[in-house]
């Protein structure tokens, strides 16, 4: 882990970019983290974008939270209410 005062920062994003790759660096304002750069690894745009929004983290904590306390519908449940989706036709010649 390579921590750096945001301050005295003054290497290229590639520079970090490549110091994340061996661990964690941590950017910091008088001594407090205020900011990570860390290596991605078996994670799309979407599951990156999704983890860090706090509206969604929200939405879930609040379905959880609601299943615990109602309950809910089992995946083959909910697979068994929906229609099945129409086959397609192969056209014919």
């Amino acid at each position: 882990m390579k921590t750096l005062e945001l301050g005295k920062a003054g290497g290229s994003v590639a520079t970090y970019v490549g110091d994340a790759k061996k661990g964690p660096v941590i950017f910091t304002v008088k001594g407090d983290p205020v900011a990570a750069l860390v290596r991605v690894t078996n994670a799309d745009l979407e599951t990156l974008s999704l983890s860090s929004n706090r509206t969604f983290l929200r939405m879930i904590a609040r379905s959880r939270t609601a299943w615990k306390r109602k309950g809910g519908l089992s995946a083959g449940q909910v697979r068994r209410r929906l229609p099945r989706p129409a086959k397609k036709r192969r056209p014919t010649t």
